[in-house]
């Protein structure tokens, strides 16, 4: 909801209007450009500055993202994926010590 304040040249109010509006998004800290229509009672030239003041607001919070994995696969990523990682390493590198040919591999034949 804004008031909107109209003021003549010495400064002097003139007039005030009070609009709800929908769908005017503003970010915080930021401006918007909109536009009120109201039907004046004075002459056009007795409407010189304005001071425009935001009564009422509200707040919009965008939706927490939603993941696209199940929970369960969701928790089982996180938990079990670098514990088979790990244990997927450690059987490569043992397969290749098994496979070299090392000072042990040679006297046994």
């Amino acid at each position: 909801m804004f008031e909107v304040k109209y003021f003549d040249t010495k400064h002097v109010l003139v007039d005030t209007f009070t609009r709800c509006v929908d769908n005017v998004i503003a970010p915080a800290a930021g401006e918007v450009a909109f536009r009120l229509r109201e039907h004046i009672y004075q002459p056009a030239e007795a409407y010189v500055s304005q001071e425009v003041r935001v009564v009422s607001a509200e707040a919009i919070v965008p939706p927490p993202q939603k993941s696209a994995l199940s929970p369960f696969m969701e928790q089982f990523l996180i938990t079990w994926l670098p514990l088979l990682a790990l244990l997927g390493f450690l059987i490569y590198f043992m397969k290749r010590l098994i496979g070299k040919k090392s000072a042990t591999t040679n006297a046994r034949r």
